[in-house]
């Protein structure tokens, strides 16, 4: 966790600077499309650690990111045009879509770069067209938005994913390894509540912050 929040670090402070040196929308789309291609150039001649931890080889999905973010800001209308399909035939896809992305990074792809590569870009691809599909388009699945406890999941899902880890050591350290069941159960409860505390004390504040900053 604590590398992966290292990264996102990194690169947000990186990107309000490409948009001082880059004022044009068309000029920021070209320089994160190069600097897309360039992370990709790097995975295929750097080492497996270097790739997995390293700024530069993660910068192909930040890049991709910022570029989808571009693409919504400036085309909202001609990308939901194009993400808009019958619900039926978006579900099923995403229900297909998993074991076959499992398939390619953990079957069709292990032990060769070139294979991973593909497998990564592939997968990449797949996420960004669900993010403008989910985002523009009508909700897939609505009423999962009815549930309450998805809802607040999903307000505390950044501190799920920061504090999870710190839950889980916890747990290994005074749990005995043979008692499986048990351990999960706690690493979870342990978890929701460190989400809880962080999202009332530290993440809920700041947010009002920036609302009254906006």
């Amino acid at each position: 966790v604590h590398w992966s929040v290292g990264v996102e670090e990194q690169f947000y402070l990186l990107w309000p600077l490409l948009f001082l040196v880059f004022r044009r929308g068309w000029s920021l789309a070209l320089t994160l499309a190069s600097i897309v291609l360039a992370s990709v150039y790097f995975t295929q001649h750097a080492t497996p650690q270097a790739v997995y931890f390293h700024l530069f080889g993660n910068l192909r999905y930040l890049g991709l990111g910022a570029l989808l973010a571009l693409a919504v800001f400036h085309y909202p209308v001609r990308l939901r045009e194009r993400v808009r399909f019958p619900r039926p035939w978006v579900q099923a896809a995403l229900v297909i879509s998993g074991p076959v992305l499992l398939f390619l990074l953990w079957g069709w792809a292990q032990d060769y770069p070139t294979r991973l590569t593909i497998a990564h870009s592939i997968t990449t691809g797949y996420f960004a067209f669900v993010l403008l599909q989910q985002s523009l388009a009508p909700p897939t699945t609505p009423w999962v938005q009815r549930i309450p406890f998805v809802n607040w999941l999903g307000e505390r899902s950044y501190g799920i994913y920061l504090l999870h880890m710190f839950a889980l050591l916890l747990v290994r350290e005074c749990m005995a390894p043979q008692h499986v069941l048990a351990s999960v159960t706690l690493t979870i409860a342990l978890t929701l509540v460190l989400a809880w505390l962080s999202h009332r004390y530290i993440e809920a504040p700041f947010l009002r912050l920036k609302e009254r900053a906006v």
